[in-house]
């Protein structure tokens, strides 16, 4: 057990094991995008992943040039092409995890027009720093806009099954960027069944009954002006953060 132990420890060491430093320019862009994606819900509950969204405009960068690629880049937090692709790399690669205890997929890829020339350099450098698959396809077909709803759904361990059966592609599209992130892992502590019961919750519509899962220990809570938040960790993989505005 112990050598078996030992190699799984030393693999994950060596996965998440980045340059110093690598993630240090990305706080600024998670803190603007999750205020650009989560604001004015209007009562909804959102769902945003940072991480995808950076891969895709990292990855937009590559095909982009002049003030273009110079916006995406400031918006990243990157001096210029090469440092992008060396953050992104070990941005893929620091969360990248499927060793039976957390699963971290993240899976890039572009669909491309069969009508249209693309330069390989451009498609080897998103193979070899996004860890991007490339599709090429009649734009706007049928079988084409299966083959993306597939390659999400298969990405996404059919989570996603009912959204991306809805995605399609314009004909007059020339390259689509897809970029996902299935994530899976257990509580530090687990939620008993036993202490789960049903309450009521205050929301903004009104009051609702709904399932409390009850839980006793000693953590820290968070509160200002506007929301409170408390965070529970995940066995070997951070924490989930709920936030509760008020």
């Amino acid at each position: 057990f112990d050598v078996v132990y030992d190699a799984w420890q030393s693999d994950r060491k060596a996965q998440r094991s980045q340059p110093e430093g690598y993630a240090d320019g990305l706080e600024p862009f998670f803190a603007s995008s999750n205020r650009e994606f989560l604001s004015n819900s209007n009562g909804e509950n959102k769902v945003y992943s940072p991480l995808s969204v950076y891969m895709a405009l990292a990855m937009l960068a590559e095909g982009t040039d002049g003030e273009s690629r110079e916006q995406i880049l400031a918006l990243l937090g990157s001096g210029d092409v090469d440092a992008l692709r060396a953050e992104a790399a070990a941005v893929w690669n620091a969360n990248y995890c499927d060793d039976g205890a957390v699963t971290s997929i993240l899976a890039n890829s572009l669909w491309l027009n069969d009508k249209i020339s693309f330069k390989q350099e451009a498609m080897d450098a998103l193979a070899k720093y996004y860890y991007a698959s490339s599709f090429r396809g009649e734009m706007g077909s049928t079988a084409f806009d299966k083959a993306l709803q597939d390659w999400i759904d298969q990405q996404t361990g059919g989570l996603l099954k009912e959204q991306a059966s809805g995605l399609t592609m314009d004909q007059e599209t020339i390259l689509a960027l897809a970029s996902t992130i299935y994530f899976r892992a257990k509580w530090d502590g687990e939620f008993s069944k036993a202490n789960t019961a049903p309450d009521t919750f205050h929301a903004d519509s009104g009051d609702t009954t709904c399932d409390f899962m009850r839980q006793r220990g000693t953590n820290t809570y968070y509160w200002s002006d506007r929301f409170s938040a408390v965070s529970k960790p995940l066995e070997g993989s951070g924490a989930m953060w709920f936030l509760l505005p008020d």
